[in-house]
């Protein structure tokens, strides 16, 4: 979504229109998720982070000064109820969750199309952080690197090196570039 949309609602919001609370939340939960996702590698973890991110996004945005920080206020947030979650002992962290691989044109595809999705998936899980998050902001939540820059907290010229490096990188670890 693009940031200008998530910036009105918290006008909205903030201008005595509370409804649209749930709206900006559901709109921020795929940004949270994805930050969330990038730092734990767990789905099941993301998931309790990002809960927590959002709780914490609706009780603080009467605070927020400046609506145009939102969404870098917003990542923070998600960077923090990650680390929470990251620090944790396992014990306390669910089992990763799998989604059903989709179905192909036939079994050979569908496995040869599943076992290309579980490669990719562990390659971006191997990225560090600093590379996975742009890579699931972009690729997952549709942001562009103007917006993803904003979310994190960075220039632009920082996103594209990361993307550049963590795409080279998965082309070497999917074995598409010598």
């Amino acid at each position: 979504m693009p940031t200008e949309d998530l910036i009105r609602l918290v006008e909205a919001v903030r201008d005595g229109h509370p409804e649209r609370m749930a709206e900006l939340l559901a709109r921020s939960a795929g940004i949270v998720h994805a930050l969330a996702r990038a730092r734990l590698g767990d789905g099941f973890a993301a998931e309790e982070a990002a809960a927590d991110a959002l709780c914490r996004v609706a009780r603080g945005l009467p605070g927020l000064a400046e609506p145009r920080s939102y969404v870098s206020w917003l990542g923070r947030i998600a960077s923090r109820c990650a680390a929470d979650v990251a620090r944790k002992p396992a014990a306390t962290v669910g089992p990763e969750r799998t989604e059903p691989a989709d179905p192909g044109p036939g079994p050979a595809a569908a496995t040869e199309a599943a076992e290309r999705a579980g490669a990719i998936r562990r390659a971006v899980a191997g990225l560090p952080p600093k590379l996975r998050q742009p890579v699931l902001l972009h690729y997952v939540e549709g942001l562009s690197y103007r917006e993803i820059a904003h979310a994190l907290g960075t220039g632009l010229s920082s996103v594209a090196r990361r993307m550049e490096k963590a795409l080279r990188t998965l082309k070497q670890a999917l074995g598409e570039e010598p």
